[in-house]
C-alpha cells in the first residue's frame, strides 16, 4: 500500500508528470493496468475457450475495481487487462493504485508515424514467383492511419470483402471516425507494402490515428481486437509503423517506464501472432547519434525493424535530422534509423513506392518484415511465434552498423523460407532414399536450386531440382509420377553405375496436353538402383523456375480409376482374390466420398466385367480399418468419369472386421470397386478446422 502518489511514483507505479498534472487540477487521461499474469495464463494459446476465460477474468477485475473506486471508464478493452479513465483527483488516483488488481497508472502517450525496388532486394521474387508461396490463407493487421482499400494493390475493393478478389476482409476505425479510408496516406503505403511482399495474404487495416498521433489507448484497443479475432482471420503478424521516440537498448517496461504493450505482445505470441514494429527514425539527436529504439519496438517480444537504403544513389539523401552523403550504396544503413542491440532485422526503407505513394522511413522497412511473416506462416503453418522470429532473422546478408559496431541481419526471404521449409535433398549427394516397392513422398521445393554442372531435366533448364534414390526389389515395370504436385514439373529417371555415373532411363515434361505434372514408365531389373530428379519448369517470361508442393509417386498402379486392377470376367465357385495396399494412395480431383467419409483420402481401384448375370459376394479384409464402395457404369464407358458411376453397395468397418456385401451383377455393366481407409481427426485448431489422417495398409479383396 502506498501512502501518497509521490511514494507510488518513486516505485514506478505512476509517472511523476502525471502526479503533477493531477495535483494541478488538470485532467489526466490514465490507462489503468491490471496485474496481467492470471489473464495471460487464462488466455493460453488464444483458442475460443482461452479468449472467453481471459475476457471474463478482465471483466471481473474491472468490476471489482469500479465497485470500490468511483471512476468513470472512457474506454474498455475486452482482452487487454486495462481500461482508460480521466483523473482529476489525487485521492481517487491513490485508491486506484492501491487496489489489489491494479498494477500501475500509465499515461496515454502520443506516438508519431515513422515516416518497387525493394522486393528484389529482399529476393522476394525468388520465393514467390511461380511457387504458390504467397501468404495465402493468412492475414496481416496494420495499425496505422487506415488504408484506401479501393486501390488496385488491395484488389480494388468496393467494400471490405467485396468483390471476391478483395484482399481486405475487414477494415474499421478505432480512433474517432474521420470519414476517410485514409486521411494521411501513410497507412495505405504501409499496408500496400505488406500486400506486395505477400501477394496472397489478406491485409486488415485498423485506423488508430487521431489528429497527428496514434494514442496508446487506440492501439491497445486494436490489439485487444486482434487477441479475440486472430484465429478467425488466421493472423500472422501485426505491423506497427509508429512509435514514442525514446532510446531503449534493452526491453522496456517496469519501474521507470510503464509499458502498455507488454502483456498484449506476450499473449499475441502465445497465439502465434508476431508483433512487428518500426525501430524509429530518431537516431540523430542534437545532432549526434544516440543508440536505442522507440516504443513499442522496445517491448519484449516485438520484432524491431531498422532501415537500409533501397538502391545505390549518386545524390545526397536527406533523412530525419540528418543527411546521407553521396555516393550511397544499396544496403547501407540509413542515417536516421534507430540502432543498437534491440534492432532485430533490417529491411529496405528509402523511397518505397506502394499504392502510388512514395515514402521513406523505418515505417516502410517494418511492413517488409510483417509481410514476410505471412509467407513463413504459410510455409510452416504449425510453427510457433519463436520459430518465425528465428526464421525471419535468418539471413545470408549481414549488415554492419558503423555507428554501433553491431552487425544485424537484413531481411532475405530465401534464407528465411529455407529455414522454415528446408529442402534437404536439394543436392544429388543428399538424395532422399525411397523405401518399399511402392509409395508416395511429398515435400516443398520453394528454395531448391541446381548444382554446378547439373544439366537440365526433361529438356528444360529448370533450376530447382530435388533428388531421390530407389532400388527395385524385383524386376518391374516401374511407374513414377509427380501427380498431385501443384506446379509445372519436370521428371527424369536415371540408372546409376558403380562409379555413380547417370544414364537417362526416361524423362517427361508434361504427362499429357493440358496436364503439367509428369509421368515416366521404365523397366527396372531386380536390385537395380535408380535416381530420380524432380525439377520445376523455367518460365522464360519471368526468368524464374516453378516450385511448390512436390508429390512423387512410385509404383501405385491402381491409385487412379484409370489404372484400376481387373478381376477375371468369370468368377468360379472358389472365387477370385486380389491382394493390394492403399499405403500412400490419394483421391483424384472430383472423386466421391466412399462410404460417406468425406475426409478419407487413400483409395485404390479395381474393376470387373462379368461374363454372366449373377449374384456376387464381395469381402474385404485387412489389418487396418477399411471402406469398400462398389459402383456400376455402362460397359461401353471404358474410362468413366466419377459422375458416370452409380453406387451399388458400400460398407465401412470401424472395428477392424472383414466387410462382407452382396450385389446383383449384369453383363451390361462394368463394376468399379474402390478400397479406401477410414478417416480420423489428428489435430483441431481454434478456428474450428481439423486435420485428418486416413488409415492405410495391405488388404485382400475377394469376389465369390
Amino acid at each position: 500500500m502506498f501512502d501518497s502518489l509521490d511514494q507510488a511514483a518513486e516505485f514506478g507505479v505512476i509517472e511523476p508528470t502525471m502526479v503533477k498534472q493531477i495535483r494541478a487540477g488538470k485532467g489526466v487521461v490514465a490507462i489503468v493496468q491490471f496485474e496481467p499474469s492470471k489473464v495471460v495464463d487464462a488466455y493460453g494459446k488464444g483458442d475460443e475457450a482461452g479468449v472467453a476465460r481471459a475476457a471474463a477474468l478482465i471483466k471481473q477485475m474491472r468490476t471489482d475495481v469500479l465497485k470500490t473506486v468511483p471512476v468513470k471508464p472512457t474506454q474498455l478493452f475486452e482482452l487487454v487487462p486495462a481500461f482508460v479513465t480521466e483523473l482529476f483527483n489525487s485521492e481517487l488516483a491513490l485508491r486506484l493504485i492501491n487496489h489489489k488488481h491494479v498494477l500501475s497508472l500509465a499515461p496515454d502517450r502520443p506516438n508519431v508515424l515513422h515516416l518497387d525496388e525493394s522486393l528484389p532486394r529482399v529476393r522476394q521474387p525468388q520465393v514467390v514467383t511461380g511457387s504458390g508461396l504467397t501468404g495465402a490463407g493468412t492475414s496481416v493487421v496494420v495499425l496505422d492511419t487506415g488504408a484506401d482499400y479501393t486501390d488496385v494493390a488491395f484488389g480494388m475493393c468496393s467494400a471490405p470483402g467485396v468483390p471476391a478478389g478483395c484482399r481486405v476482409p475487414v477494415a474499421f476505425d478505432i480512433a474517432p471516425d474521420d470519414r476517410s479510408l485514409d486521411d494521411h496516406g501513410h497507412g495505405t503505403n504501409v499496408a500496400a507494402i505488406v500486400a506486395g511482399v505477400a501477394p496472397g495474404a489478406n491485409v486488415i487495416p485498423i485506423d488508430v490515428y487521431e489528429g497527428r498521433y496514434i494514442w496508446d489507448r487506440h492501439a491497445i484497443a486494436a490489439l485487444s481486437w486482434v487477441l479475440g479475432k486472430h484465429y478467425v482471420y488466421n493472423i500472422a503478424a501485426v505491423n506497427m509503423s509508429y512509435g514514442f521516440d525514446q532510446y531503449f537498448n534493452s526491453p522496456c517496461g517496469g519501474a521507470g517506464f510503464l509499458n502498455l504493450y507488454t502483456s498484449p505482445f506476450q499473449m499475441m505470441r502465445q497465439a502465434g501472432v508476431l508483433p512487428v514494429a518500426s525501430a524509429g527514425n530518431h537516431a540523430m539527436h542534437n545532432p549526434t547519434f544516440t543508440s536505442g529504439v522507440s516504443v513499442p519496438s522496445c517491448t519484449a517480444g516485438a520484432i524491431a525493424v531498422g532501415a537500409v537504403h533501397t538502391r545505390d544513389e549518386t545524390d545526397d539523401q536527406p533523412g530525419e535530422n540528418c543527411t546521407d552523403k553521396a555516393p550511397i550504396s544499396f544496403d547501407q544503413i540509413t542515417c536516421f534509423t534507430a540502432g543498437g542491440p534491440m534492432v532485430d532485422v533490417l529491411a529496405p526503407g528509402t523511397g518505397i513506392t506502394a499504392a502510388g505513394i512514395t515514402m521513406t522511413g523505418t515505417s516502410q522497412a517494418s511492413p517488409h518484415a510483417a509481410g514476410a511473416v505471412a509467407l513463413l506462416k504459410q510455409a510452416a503453418p504449425n510453427s510457433s511465434a519463436l520459430d518465425r522470429e528465428i526464421q525471419l532473422t535468418t539471413s545470408s546478408v549481414q549488415i554492419l552498423d558503423p555507428r554501433t559496431g553491431l552487425t544485424r541481419p537484413r531481411l532475405d526471404l530465401p534464407s528465411a523460407v529455407r529455414r522454415a521449409a528446408p529442402v534437404p535433398n536439394d543436392n544429388r549427394s543428399d538424395k532422399t532414399v525411397l523405401i518399399g516397392s511402392s509409395g508416395r513422398f511429398a515435400q516443398t521445393t520453394w528454395t531448391a536450386g541446381s548444382e554446378p554442372g547439373e544439366t537440365g531435366h526433361a529438356g528444360d533448364p529448370g533450376g530447382a531440382s530435388v533428388w531421390y534414390e530407389w532400388t527395385a526389389s524385383q524386376a518391374i515395370n516401374a511407374v513414377i509420377t509427380t501427380d498431385g504436385s501443384d506446379f509445372d514439373t519436370l521428371l527424369s529417371v536415371y540408372s546409376v553405375d558403380a562409379m555413380g555415373n547417370l544414364a537417362v532411363l526416361g524423362e517427361n515434361d508434361d504427362e499429357a496436353m493440358g496436364i503439367s505434372t509428369s509421368r515416366v514408365a521404365v523397366g527396372v531389373a531386380a536390385g537395380q538402383r535408380i535416381q530420380i530428379a524432380i525439377d520445376g519448369k523455367l518460365d522464360t517470361t519471368t526468368g524464374f523456375t516453378a516450385t511448390g508442393h512436390a508429390k512423387l509417386t512410385w509404383n501405385l498402379p491402381n491409385d487412379d480409376i484409370a489404372d484400376a486392377v481387373s478381376f477375371p470376367d468369370t468368377i468360379f465357385a472358389n472365387g477370385a482374390a486380389r491382394s493390394g495396399s492403399n499405403l500412400r494412395s490419394t483421391h483424384q480431383f472430383g472423386e466421391q466420398a466412399h462410404c460417406g467419409d468425406v475426409y478419407a483420402r487413400a483409395s485404390v481401384w479395381y474393376k470387373w466385367e462379368p461374363s454372366t448375370d449373377q449374384s456376387v459376394r464381395a469381402r474385404l479384409g485387412g489389418v487396418q480399418l477399411t471402406c469398400l464402395a462398389i459402383y456400376s457404369a455402362p460397359r461401353a464407358l471404358t474410362q468413366p468419369a466419377f459422375s458416370d458411376l452409380t453406387r451399388i453397395v458400400s460398407g465401412s468397418d470401424d472395428q477392424g472386421d472383414a466387410i462382407d456385401v452382396t450385389f446383383d451383377a449384369v453383363t451390361a455393366n462394368t463394376y468399379w470397386m474402390a478400397v479406401d481407409g477410414v478417416s480420423f481427426e489428428s489435430a483441431c485448431y481454434p478456428n474450428g478446422m481439423c486435420d485428418y489422417i486416413t488409415t492405410a495398409g495391405p488388404f485382400s479383396l475377394q469376389l465369390n
